[in-house]
Formats: C-alpha cells, sequence, structure tokens
C-alpha cells in the first residue's frame, strides 16, 4: 500500500490561487457542426441547506451525491415519463469531506457503483435502490489503490475494475485489476517526464468504452475495453498549442482555461462537460455550462449551451440534461435536446 501523498493541500492552493483569475475560453466551436442554446425548466426540486456535488444519469434514474450538514448520502430520483420523483436517498458512512465518487458497472442488478475513498468502501447501487458491498472490489482495491487526491474509480466493466492513479514512476495511469487481483496498466494518461498533476481530468466507463477527459488541455482519450485499443480527441485551434506549453511547463496557475471536468457520458454519443474557465468552476464570472457532443469514434457534433451554472447529468434516452446549481440550496433544471 503507498502512503498517502500531501497532494490536497497542494490541489487546494491551486484551487485558492485559481479563483481569483480572469475566465477565458479559445473558440473551438469551428470544430462542431453546430451550437445549440438551450433554457432550462425548474424541476421546483430544491436541497434545503445541501449541495449537489455531483450527478449522473444510469438507465432511467438520476443520481446524485449529496452533502448536507450531517454527511454525505446519494439520493436516487426515478425518470418516469416527464417527471423527476426522489426514489430513495441512501446513507453513507462519509462525512462532509470524504472523497464519495461514482463509477459506472455492468454487473448484472445494478445501477451503478459509488466509493468511499477515504475508507475504502466500494458499494454497488442496486435496481431495487439498495447500497449491497463490493467485496471483491474491496479486497483488492485495498491492495492496489490507494486514498490520494488524484486517484479515481472508473468503471466495474466485465469484472474488470478500472481506476486512474499514478505508478512507480509517477506517471498517470489508467488500470485494470481483474478478479485474480492482477494489476494492469491499461494507458498512461501523461506525457513522459511531466508532472501527473498536470494530466488530470474527469472519467467514467459506458458498456465498452471508458472515456477520460482532461482538465488542463482540450483533449479525451476513448479506451475500448473489449478491442484493447484507445483514441484521442484534441484540438489545433489559434492559441491552444500556447495554453498547452504552460501547462506542460507547470505554470497552472498562469493558465486560465481549464477544460474538461464532472462525469462524462458514453452512450451513443459522447458527452463531456467543458468548463472553460479556472479549475475552481463553480464561480460566479466562470462562463455557463457548457456540454460538447462527440461520436463514439471522437468526431465532434454539437455543443450545448446552458443558461445556468451547475453539475450536470446527461440522459441519452430521454435526450433531456439535469442540472443541479451550485449554490448551498441546491435547484434541479431540466433542459430537454
Amino acid at each position: 500500500m503507498q502512503k498517502i501523498h500531501f497532494w490536497p493541500a497542494v490541489l487546494l492552493c491551486i484551487f485558492t490561487a485559481c479563483s481569483c483569475a480572469v475566465s477565458k475560453m479559445y473558440e473551438v466551436n469551428s470544430a462542431f457542426k453546430k451550437e445549440t442554446t438551450l433554457q432550462g425548466e425548474s424541476t421546483g426540486i430544491a436541497l434545503s441547506g445541501s449541495q449537489v456535488e455531483s450527478a449522473i444519469c444510469y438507465d432511467g434514474h438520476l443520481i446524485a451525491v449529496i452533502n448536507t450538514a450531517n454527511g454525505k448520502n446519494v439520493a436516487v430520483y426515478s425518470l418516469a415519463g416527464q417527471s423527476v420523483k426522489l426514489h430513495e436517498t441512501l446513507a453513507l458512512d462519509a462525512g462532509s469531506h470524504d472523497k464519495v465518487e461514482f463509477f459506472a458497472t455492468n454487473r448484472e442488478g445494478y445501477l451503478c457503483g459509488v466509493s468511499v475513498m477515504n475508507s475504502s468502501k466500494y458499494y454497488g447501487i442496486t435496481r431495487d435502490m439498495k447500497l449491497e458491498d463490493f467485496k471483491d472490489v474491496e479486497n483488492y482495491a485495498s491492495k492496489y489503490v490507494p486514498f490520494q487526491s488524484f486517484t479515481h474509480p472508473v468503471a466495474l466493466i466485465d469484472d474488470l475494475f478500472y481506476y486512474v492513479g499514478t505508478d512507480q514512476d509517477n506517471s498517470y495511469c489508467l488500470f485494470s485489476i481483474n478478479g485474480d487481483a492482477t494489476l494492469s496498466t491499461v494507458a498512461v494518461l501523461s506525457e513522459e517526464n511531466k508532472s501527473f498533476i498536470q494530466h488530470i481530468g474527469s472519467r467514467t466507463g459506458y458498456q465498452d468504452k471508458i472515456i477520460y477527459s482532461y482538465t488542463f488541455f482540450k483533449k479525451a482519450l476513448i479506451y475500448d475495453t473489449r478491442k484493447g485499443t484507445s483514441r484521442t480527441i484534441s484540438f489545433d485551434v489559434p492559441g491552444y498549442q500556447t495554453e498547452i506549453d504552460k501547462n506542460l511547463r507547470g505554470d497552472l496557475l498562469d493558465s486560465h482555461s481549464k477544460y474538461y471536468g464532472g462525469y462524462a457520458l458514453s452512450g451513443k454519443k459522447i458527452y463531456l462537460q467543458d468548463y472553460g474557465g479556472t479549475v475552481q468552476y463553480p464561480v460566479a464570472y466562470n462562463p455557463d455550462t457548457v456540454i460538447e457532443v462527440f461520436s463514439r469514434t471522437g468526431k465532434p457534433l454539437d455543443r450545448f449551451v446552458l443558461d445556468r451554472k451547475g453539475n450536470v447529468a446527461v440522459s441519452e434516452k430521454d435526450k433531456r440534461i439535469f442540472l443541479f446549481t451550485y449554490d448551498s440550496n441546491s435547484e434541479l433544471y431540466i433542459y430537454n435536446f
């Protein structure tokens, strides 16, 4: 087991320093066929005294991590027809500062997985809205997956558990662990001799695809779990190479354009949330929420510009986007596309 690194303090310093920066976005619209502005409709759902940290859609359900005065829990909403109804609130043994993250799974009988990284707990959310321990994942994760700021679960697909973290050379990688607790490096996400912090990002899996999208670069990696192959989406636009060069030199505090974050979605298409602002994105001067849409092979298709800022989840089947506002009394809005 690796020792816990001091990176939480480092990340906090980066967030604090960047929060006063001026937001800017480089023009990348020309890469997409179209840009669509969407207006949100209020659901009337507001979480008094609580803030939604993240949200994701799976199989007709909207699932959110909610930070309350008493700690964190998971809310599961059913999406029957056009209505949104709270189906169940699942209590986690997680404090308000604990690291709680979703991960995708195709394990039969489950909607998705959720982890409490501080205590190395891994659960599955069942289709009848219960939390069940993923003991097998906990057993081999306890051997390989340390609690660090930049270690994240990604997916449990075909009984292979995928996560991102650093290797012995401090390279940032996508790893897999099989049922025999054998660890394999699936993809190296960072460039040689560059700090892994420069290559952090968001990640998710769905069916046979894993998507990793970079925070500091306009770039995403698509990994095919069954073929064992990967490809990269990237942009070459005026000013962007300068931004890359800055970030690779480590000038994270001087470089204000940050790109992908949140949870991506991979269905018939790929949906990535583009912050286009500072690392600390829930701030008033950041641009409204932008979701970029790609084909499963990485071809740019559409950009959705939402009229509010917040954590989003995409239901491709229902052609709806769900947005929880960032404030401490999170409100839920729906966008149809």
